[in-house]
């Protein structure tokens, strides 16, 4: 089958390791998607970790395994508590034993045998890179690379100020960065395959971080280290981005829900612990500019733009200097 490596290489062990919360209106695509790709490559194996959903994730996983036969190569874990993101991988990654990779991936996501496999191949025969990301597909079709820069002063600035002549005179200090398979400083938490060695040397994601942030800041301390990190145009993702939160059902094209607290309490401890309370002060300054500058260009131009519910005040609330 394309793109499915043979026997050559098979003693590459990949752990995919997924953490679920109220996943249950989504998890059986997931489910779908692993089964097929474990039946056809028998390096892949799977880790679910759910954060002790109060849904049904826990029933349909479980039957699932159980209908298609697939103990061991699905393993489950149901933890006591919702302890965050970050410990939940963290849990899959103890959990996956002598693996050699691991796969970092939501549980909204669809993927086809290849998107596995390219970021194994790449791995594989480019030693100097610890991690691979997925390009992601979004549900109306749109393709959005998951690599970014690290959110300093210019990104910062450039990302909420939304200026198209700023963004192309400092095209280099943007926050998205084009698919072109250059170096990336952070890839997305929806799909991305690790080095064991690689995420052991920095001891994984900070649980502090319950929700966002966490791979921002296991991306910093990898590239601190001299890891090197890109994305694989090669793999592709379908990706439902917020299912899990719950962000998708209260967004539409001119609105944006309130973020939630624990992610501005995750951005401000980002800052806090790597940089000190000095710079998350310039780097609030510099997001409070950028919105109101952002705002002005809006009124100038008519147009309405959605970001979210009580954002600036939200910053001010959470900022360095409170």
């Amino acid at each position: 089958m394309a793109g499915i490596i043979q026997s050559d290489n098979c003693d590459n062990k990949v752990a995919i390791i997924t953490v679920t919360y109220n996943a249950s209106g989504f998890i059986r695509a997931y489910l779908d998607s692993v089964a097929a790709l474990i039946a056809s490559d028998s390096r892949f194996s799977v880790f679910i970790v759910d954060n002790n959903s109060p849904d049904h994730t826990a029933e349909i996983v479980t039957e699932y395994i159980s209908e298609k036969g697939l103990d061991g190569a699905v393993n489950f874990h149901l933890a006591a508590e919702n302890a965050g993101f970050g410990a939940g991988c963290n849990l899959g990654a103890s959990l996956a034993g002598d693996a050699d990779y691991y796969w970092f991936l939501n549980p909204d996501t669809e993927f086809s045998l290849e998107a596995g496999t390219q970021l194994l191949n790449g791995l594989i025969n480019h030693k100097h890179i610890a991690a691979l990301g997925s390009v992601l597909q979004n549900m109306d079709g749109r393709i959005v690379v998951g690599a970014f820069r690290f959110p300093f002063a210019m990104t910062t600035f450039l990302s909420h100020a939304c200026i198209g002549v700023f963004d192309k005179m400092f095209s280099n200090k943007t926050l998205h960065y084009s698919n072109d398979g250059d170096s990336a400083d952070w890839l997305t938490g929806a799909s991305f395959m690790m080095r064991r060695e690689a995420f052991c040397a920095v001891d994984g994601f900070d649980e502090r971080f319950f929700l966002y942030f966490e791979e921002v800041d296991l991306f910093y301390r990898l590239k601190q280290l001299g890891y090197r990190s890109q994305i694989s145009v090669g793999s592709v993702v379908h990706h439902i981005a917020g299912a899990s939160t719950g962000v998708t059902e209260h967004t539409t094209q001119n609105h944006l829900p309130r973020k939630p607290a624990y992610w501005f309490e995750s951005r401000r401890y980002f800052y806090l612990k790597n940089f000190g309370r000095t710079y998350l002060i310039f780097i609030d300054v510099i997001f409070v500019f950028a919105n109101l500058l952002h705002r002005l260009k809006n009124l100038l131009t008519g147009r309405h733009v959605a970001r979210p519910e009580r954002l600036l005040r939200d910053i001010i609330a959470f900022s360095g200097w409170r």
